[in-house]
């Protein structure tokens, strides 16, 4: 795999435990980790992004919100592609 989404309960820092518990096991293997989070501060995206994941996204209740979050996480995905990943 290339991609790890984490998407666990915003209430209890549980996302951030989880991105600290699995860094080291991921690190140097080219897997990102995207988190989805509750809307919360610069503070606590930082945390996020300094525990080790790529790109934090806002978690939505909408779905048509939910589905563009989606697109991002694709697009991201996309753009953040090793050239030899893709056969170039």
């Amino acid at each position: 795999p290339t991609v790890l989404i984490v998407d666990l309960k915003s209430h209890s820092g549980a996302n951030l435990e989880f991105v600290e518990s699995v860094q080291g096991l991921l690190k140097g293997k080219g897997i990102a980790v995207l988190v989805l989070a509750a809307e919360a501060g610069k503070e606590a995206r930082n945390a996020l992004l300094n525990a080790g994941a790529a790109k934090v996204f806002v978690r939505h209740a909408n779905v048509e919100a939910y589905t563009d979050v989606a697109a991002d996480m694709v697009e991201f995905c996309s753009l953040a592609q090793r050239a030899e990943a893709v056969g170039m």
